[in-house]
């Protein structure tokens, strides 16, 4: 699914631009997007998306009297983000030298005066989107990009050994690695299931772990310690336990 976020203090341009960004994803057989409209740079920030190619962001470069806020906003996005494509509306066309200081390698400029071109120019932007998109060869698949409280945290698949449930709430969980850090993630357990289905088994309703941290299951007492957490005894759940064990014999673990 593509996300097309805009932000923009007019909201006369908000409804137009999602408008045609609708009319362009029917020419281009676009089945599934998400258009989010924003006012204000602490509404998308809140928001940001986790990275991703299919993230397009349209960012009207002066907003609120601010000349510059827009490439503020890129420069963010573009810290969090690698992957994102970046589209500015501007009527400063002399802006385009500005960008490279800010090193947002933006996609494109397109006059906000001209609205009679707005169509063609982003049909033509999106297709380049796709294009880059279809030929993507993700190097980082084994990289999880995860919701933190301060933003976006990467971790590599290898280092991570579980997940579980956040004893202050079902909307947050906690991320452990095999060297014992922590992190407290804006996620559910079924959201990060859902995102990552191949990488992880869930012996438990409160735990997801990854096989290959598996450092040894107790057949008899039904339960599994994880690499870098000797200490820790993970319940695998009555009535689940053959369907488990069922399930790690797919990732050729040797158990």
């Amino acid at each position: 699914m593509f996300n097309f976020y805009i932000l923009d203090d007019d909201h006369t341009q908000q409804i137009l631009l999602e408008n045609i960004l609708r009319k362009v994803a029917k020419a281009l057989h676009l089945a599934h997007i998400n258009i989010e409209a924003f006012s204000k740079v602490v509404d998308l920030k809140n928001n940001i998306l986790l990275p991703s190619p299919k993230n397009v962001y349209i960012l009207d470069l002066e907003l609120h009297g601010d000349k510059h806020a827009g490439l503020k906003v890129g420069k963010y996005i573009r810290q969090n983000d690698p992957y994102a494509s970046i589209i500015f509306l501007t009527v400063h066309e002399d802006f385009l030298s500005v960008t490279y200081s800010y090193r947002i390698e933006a996609l494109d400029f397109i006059a906000k005066s001209n609205n009679n071109k707005l169509y063609d120019t982003l049909k033509l932007d999106i297709e380049q989107i796709i294009r880059k998109q279809s030929k993507w060869t993700f190097s980082n698949e084994n990289i999880l990009s995860l919701k933190v409280s301060t933003g976006v945290v990467r971790i590599p698949l290898a280092d991570i050994a579980y997940f579980t449930t956040s004893s202050k709430g079902a909307h947050s969980s906690f991320l452990y690695t095999k060297d014992n850090r922590q992190y407290k993630l804006n996620l559910k357990l079924s959201d990060i299931e859902k995102n990552y289905p191949k990488f992880f088994l869930k012996p438990h309703r409160s735990y997801l772990v990854n096989p290959h941290a598996i450092e040894s299951i107790n057949y008899k007492e039904h339960y599994l310690v994880l690499l870098g957490h000797t200490h820790t005894k993970i319940n695998i759940a009555r009535g689940q336990y053959r369907s488990f064990l069922k399930e790690l014999a797919k990732y050729d673990v040797g158990y």
